[in-house]
């Protein structure tokens, strides 16, 4: 990023498409990650922690493929 760059105004972000992108990503989160993160909440781990256990899972290669299928 330029001194140029810093000088301009910033766009400002449309909530519409960011609660859209959000929805969007929520559909492509595969449901196990979804629950394994949910269920881990549930018992007490905070939510940087529930992130972690599930990116610790994600990064293992515990995971058949991206939806679980092994596709």
């Amino acid at each position: 990023m330029n001194s140029d760059d810093r000088m301009k105004p910033r766009q400002a972000i449309d909530l519409h498409d960011l609660e859209q992108s959000i929805a969007v990503m929520g559909d492509m989160f595969p449901p196990l990650w979804r629950k394994m993160y949910t269920r881990s909440i549930e018992e007490g781990f905070t939510e940087e922690q529930a992130f972690a256990l599930v990116q610790t899972y994600i990064l293992s290669g515990a995971v058949q493929g991206v939806n679980g299928t092994g596709r």
